[in-house]
């Protein structure tokens, strides 16, 4: 995942990190693993649901194509709820296999896309 990151970064993506309570653990991860040069920007959330951070990126950044990965079905789901009909890209990623049983149920539920390894998600993402 952490090459995906790069790569994204390389073509000139807006990648920002959402996530609930670890963005300070995000840098210091991102800073380990050599990447905290990368321009990607991470948002904290002050609690699981993260669909307001979405909305807000999408006011910020409309007219662009977000994407939003995730490896959690609630947090997809909660997400798939709130932003309706906006234009963000749903992508189900077994990545981190927490959610193996699950998510794959989930993704076809809400009839998003569903990568099960880093290689299937750089080619959905065409990079």
């Amino acid at each position: 995942m952490l090459e995906l990151l790069a790569r994204m970064v390389a073509r000139k993506w807006r990648v920002v990190i959402v996530t609930y309570g670890h963005g300070r653990e995000a840098e210091r991860y991102l800073e380990a693993k050599g990447l905290g040069h990368l321009k990607i920007e991470i948002k904290d959330t002050p609690g699981p649901d993260k669909g307001p951070v979405i909305k807000k990126l999408l006011g910020k950044f409309s007219g662009t194509e977000l994407i939003f990965i995730d490896d959690t079905p609630d947090r997809l789901r909660r997400v798939y709820e709130d932003i309706e009909d906006a234009p963000v890209r749903l992508i189900a990623f077994l990545g981190s296999g927490k959610f193996k049983f699950d998510l794959p149920e989930a993704a076809q539920r809400m009839g998003i896309e569903m990568a099960r390894t880093a290689e299937q998600l750089a080619g959905m993402l065409g990079i």
